[in-house]
């Protein structure tokens, strides 16, 4: 832990057994937490990723957040993939 960085602390959390083979645990590619410490908004791009947030709606492109929250977002397509060849 970095000195001096702010501490975030999760209430109710659930764990749920999973079969690892049927579900992708790659940390760095399923789940992001994205946090806004301060008083003012902010806009965090997200390049060409698409994600979802819990209530399964789509976010691309941009994540506005109001300060101070944070956003759990999961990752559906990293940077293009998904797409067809060529664009959309």
């Amino acid at each position: 832990m970095t000195a001096g960085a702010p501490t975030f602390w999760l209430d109710s959390v659930s764990f749920h057994a999973l079969d690892p083979i049927a579900v992708k645990n790659d940390i760095e590619k399923f789940a992001q937490l994205f946090i806004n410490t301060t008083e003012a908004p902010i806009t965090i791009d997200l390049g060409d990723s698409l994600y979802e947030d819990l209530d399964s709606d789509a976010v691309s492109r941009s994540l506005e957040l109001a300060g101070p929250s944070l956003q759990v977002l999961l990752l559906l397509a990293q940077g293009g993939e998904g797409e067809e060849e060529g664009g959309r």
